[in-house]
């Protein structure tokens, strides 16, 4: 009974960490690429951002979008109303550029594996988490005797 209660544990829990950390991911990604494929060609606005990002920019540097700086009013006149632009192209070094992006993009995926951990543990985890608490309980019994001196 031991060893059925054990490999019980060790399946639920590998089933969390498969749900996690691929299924709920992969599905969240799948999902987000296919509305986006809902507008345009995906190829199409690939190549456009690749074309924003390099054209007219020097080798290793790549166009960004930063937001704008805040300029203090030379004058004391009451500002005109306008549009500000939502942010200003600068060019900043290619390598700077892909590792904010690569860690943009490892935040998404653990943000999702942490929704994936929750969505799995609401749905079925909550009865799956009573067998792992009632199980380390008696492995805890069996190796540490209680208050009362029972085992």
């Amino acid at each position: 009974m031991n060893n059925i209660s054990t490999w019980r544990v060790v399946c639920t829990f590998r089933r969390a960490l498969w749900f996690s950390f691929v299924t709920a991911p992969a599905l969240f990604f799948f999902v987000g690429f296919v509305f986006l494929s809902f507008n345009n060609s995906l190829a199409g606005e690939f190549m456009e951002e690749a074309r924003s990002l390099v054209a007219d920019a020097p080798p290793g540097k790549v166009w960004d979008c930063v937001p704008p700086r805040n300029t203090s009013p030379e004058d004391s006149l009451p500002p005109v109303p306008s549009v500000k632009p939502v942010c200003e192209r600068v060019l900043v070094d290619a390598d700077t550029w892909q590792r904010s992006t690569d860690t943009f993009i490892r935040h998404v995926y653990l943000w999702l594996a942490i929704l994936g951990a929750g969505i799995w543990w609401s749905w079925n985890g909550m009865k799956e988490s009573l067998v792992i608490v009632l199980w380390l309980k008696e492995k805890a019994g069996k190796i540490l005797p209680t208050m009362r001196g029972e085992r």
